[in-house]
């Protein structure tokens, strides 16, 4: 059995703390530090082909990679040998790996790693700095040079190719020493690019790329090793092979942070961070699915926002879809007519690999624990019933043990509890209303939570379903409903305030 994951989504940096200088965007070193640690540049410039004899170790754990579950195959940009342009930039040739594999860097007529690299080289000085910060300036061409002697933009008509899209929808971060193998797990398994920030204590900084990770269930600290590619390997060749290298990794129990073995020959190498883009997602705009081996039959469209409503049907009845779609999953509720065995069902799908997990109230009070599903896609016999619905976002969520909040400008109040983390349950409740108390079924992922309500069938004035996304960090979301079962409302913006 896996150990409990732990992590920490990191908050995106303080950019109010900027200032303008010299043309560009300088953040405060101080704005980027956890735990009392800086967040330091990666500009490693070493040869390293001296070391290319030690052989990579063997991997003796069980390995798993991102295309198990999200497709697609590494790739390894590379410096070259004599260019002035390169030597510092282990960070762009790692988020260039990335870019290509995401597709966020298929833009400007580039197709691979190597064009996206040379892109930053055309564009950037030839000093240290962080993946995230290329990856952020690649979305919107927003620079940020944290201090002197951080890489900063000499050539501007650069980057700037999704301006349309907010970065930090689709990134995340953990800074935590100590977890930075969950984290590695964690957002391989949720379908994010990973990048590695690699240090040494005599001030060494470093960016490789992390495609994968072996694990022992009978290893007492679990994670055994990590499979990555790394710029500066072979860059005395004129044309550096691409190569896949393993190396395992203990952990440091006097520093609390996790050990590269032998990289380089030396075992001083530890990961101080964890930094994962998510790929870029195309839904189709419909999808019709059986929930096998049920009976049920799921048609849904996915709006644009990403919000998904649709019907289910069978043979007995048809009940209404509500849900959201984002990276790959669809979060989506099912609300089942009066004396239907069970009253309300919570799906989280991997829409990839055609299977997911469901949670179900079966009386209104019990709560069925979540199964295990798989979907066999089937003809659209039925369509989806319901308008478009417009476009809406969502912020990020620390979970506690419980909350209880207002849905304002409602009554309406929601107490939600997240003992079953990551999967939510809890009730809605407005005083004398006929509509309530009500189920509440949902999931929170990724700093984000999703969660339906179930009115009181029958009543009238009762909303039929309501799909809530959003934030309790920062108290607000946005919410989508259903008054008869096939009309539907929003999304509608709410803020929370808690009682």
């Amino acid at each position: 059995m896996k150990k409990t994951i732990l992590w920490i989504i990191g908050l995106a940096l303080l950019l109010a703390l900027s200032g303008i200088t010299s043309g560009y965007t300088i953040v405060p070193e101080a704005a980027m530090t956890i735990n009392s640690e800086p967040r330091r540049k990666m500009d490693f410039d070493q040869e390293t082909y001296m070391h290319r004899s030690i052989p990579d170790a063997t991997p003796t754990g069980t390995s798993y990679f991102i295309w198990y579950d999200w497709g697609g195959t590494w790739c390894d940009a590379e410096k070259l040998p004599g260019d002035p342009e390169d030597d510092l930039l282990c960070w762009a040739a790692a988020a260039s790996n990335i870019l290509e594999w995401t597709g966020w860097g298929l833009a400007g007529g580039m197709s691979n790693t190597d064009q996206m690299f040379q892109h930053f080289q055309d564009h950037w000085t030839d000093e240290g700095s962080l993946p995230y910060i290329a990856w952020n300036w690649w979305f919107d061409g927003t620079e940020i040079v944290p201090g002197p002697g951080w890489s900063h933009v000499d050539v501007p008509g650069g980057g700037n190719f999704w301006p349309t899209e907010n970065f930090y929808d689709y990134y995340v971060e953990n800074w935590a020493e100590y977890q930075a193998l969950a984290a590695i797990d964690t957002y391989l398994h949720a379908g994010y690019g990973v990048t590695l920030a690699i240090y040494t204590d005599t001030g060494g900084g470093h960016a490789i790329t992390c495609w994968g990770y072996d694990y022992d269930d009978l290893d007492p600290d679990y994670y055994v090793g990590v499979h990555v590619t790394d710029s500066d390997d072979d860059k005395h060749l004129p044309t550096p092979p691409d190569t896949l290298r393993y190396y395992e990794v203990e952990y440091n129990t006097m520093y609390a942070r996790w050990h590269l073995q032998n990289l380089y020959g030396s075992n001083s190498w530890w990961i101080g961070g964890v930094m994962g883009l998510c790929a870029k997602e195309e839904p189709q705009f419909q999808y019709h699915f059986q929930i096998s081996p049920y009976a049920d039959i799921i048609h849904m469209d996915v709006n644009p926002g990403g919000w998904i409503n649709g019907i289910c049907v069978t043979a007995s009845y048809t009940a209404p879809v509500l849900g959201r779609y984002q990276y790959g999953y669809a979060y989506i509720a099912v609300d089942f007519p009066a004396g239907i065995y069970y009253d309300q069902m919570f799906m989280v799908i991997n829409i990839k690999t055609r299977d997911g997990y469901m949670m179900r109230i079966t009386d209104d009070l019990t709560i069925a624990p979540p199964e295990y599903i798989w979907l066999t896609p089937v003809a659209a016999e039925a369509p989806t019933d319901g308008p478009s619905i417009a476009e809406a976002s969502e912020a990020e969520v620390t979970p506690q043990a419980w909350y209880d909040f207002q849905l304002n400008p409602y009554i309406d109040i929601v107490s939600l509890n997240t003992d079953m983390a990551p999967w939510l349950w809890g009730i809605q409740n407005v005083e004398g209303s006929p509509c309530y108390p009500c189920t509440v079924l949902g999931y929170t992922q990724f700093g984000k939570f999703y969660f339906a309500t179930d009115a009181v069938d029958g009543e009238d004035g009762c909303l039929e379903l309501g799909f809530t996304a959003g934030t309790i960090a920062s108290r607000d979301g946005h919410w989508i409903v259903t008054d008869d079962g096939h009309t539907y409302y929003g999304p509608e913006y709410i803020w929370l305030t808690p009682v």
